[in-house]
């Protein structure tokens, strides 16, 4: 049982007990920890398996969340999921951001590029679930830009004030950036990682369809802004994923598929992932909130426990002490 181990343990409960705390108030999970991936019964309750979280070092090692992109990848991928059909949709909606006003030169080129290749597939009787996944992801991001676009037009004429942020906070340029990206992958990766590496595209996609979703959402939809918040948090990340991908250089993993990781990058991990999990675990009492011990003792019957049934196994009262982190089972890798 290793030092980080133990940290992931007793911090994993404590986001958990919070989150039971606060779930009747609060409308937006917050983002967990990262090692929440080490406990498969726990990551439904917890997250679930719609949206991908992002690789961030000093928490799980990196097989273990290649892993977890495998399990991403199959939980997501549609019946219809395949290469012909992706390219067909992505042709599509290039052709509409296409033809929208204001593309620059440069863009105008990537959507080229991207329709020639698009149509190449259609001809082609390959299969392949990276090409699929970014055709897809290509295709999503598109499609935002291509609403931003209109948002743009709608909101001088009636202003809403969450299209202003998301326009202030140059969506259209991350998506086409995004879509620069993936399609350099899409047309180079030969890696043995397909399954990982289309997972990390899907996961892109899925976070743009929750940014369009937002923008369809009535203005007195009050939580749209803490979603889109979540949303901008992630993107960047699972980006900058596919920036190691695309320069064939996977985080900290070398060609024989070990970590490298010193004694001192060991005990900088432990003290990085400890010094993170309390920041979350204080930043509801950051501005005057209650953190969850304060929520034991003013909530009534039967919220003084902690309730969630995920949880039961790892202790055999409701309520989790202090003293029984340290009993929790270990980590389930994938």
């Amino acid at each position: 049982d290793t030092l980080l181990a133990k940290v992931s343990r007793k911090h994993m409960v404590k986001f958990l007990e919070i989150m039971e705390t606060t779930k009747e108030f609060e409308t937006v999970n917050d983002v967990p920890p990262l090692d929440i991936i080490l406990y498969r019964e726990l990551m439904e309750p917890a997250w679930g398996w719609q949206r991908l979280l992002p690789w961030k070092s000093g928490y799980v090692l990196f097989e273990a969340y290649l892993k977890y992109l495998d399990e991403y990848y199959y939980r997501n991928i549609t019946r219809d999921f395949n290469l012909y059909a992706a390219a067909c949709i992505c042709l599509e909606t290039e052709k509409k951001l296409s033809t929208a006003v204001g593309l620059t030169p440069k863009l105008a080129e990537l959507s080229k590029s991207i329709k020639e290749k698009a149509d190449s597939v259609t001809k082609s009787d390959s299969e392949s679930p990276v090409a699929a996944a970014g055709f897809m992801c290509i295709a999503e991001e598109a499609m935002l830009m291509s609403e931003l676009l209109e948002c743009e037009t709608k909101n001088r004429e009636d202003e809403d004030d969450f299209i202003t942020e998301v326009l202030e906070d140059k969506l259209f340029d991350f998506s086409n950036a995004v879509r620069e990206i993936v399609f350099d992958i899409l047309i180079t990766y030969k890696g043995p990682f397909s399954e990982a590496v289309a997972a990390s595209m899907l996961g892109l996609k899925k976070e743009a369809t929750l940014v369009r979703e937002l923008l369809e959402l009535n203005r007195n939809c009050m939580d749209r802004f803490a979603k889109l918040h979540i949303c901008e948090s992630l993107r960047p990340c699972l980006r900058k994923f596919l920036y190691g991908i695309r320069n064939s250089k996977f985080p900290e993993f070398d060609l024989n598929n070990k970590l490298r990781t010193s004694e001192s990058d060991q005990a900088s991990a432990v003290n990085d992932r400890e010094a993170d999990h309390e920041n979350k675990s204080m930043e509801g009492q950051s501005n005057g909130d209650l953190d969850c011990t304060t929520f034991r003792h003013l909530l009534p019957p039967p919220h003084n426990a902690v309730q969630c049934p995920v949880l039961t196994h790892l202790n055999q009262s409701s309520m989790y002490t202090k003293e029984r982190f340290v009993n929790l089972p270990r980590a389930i890798m994938f």
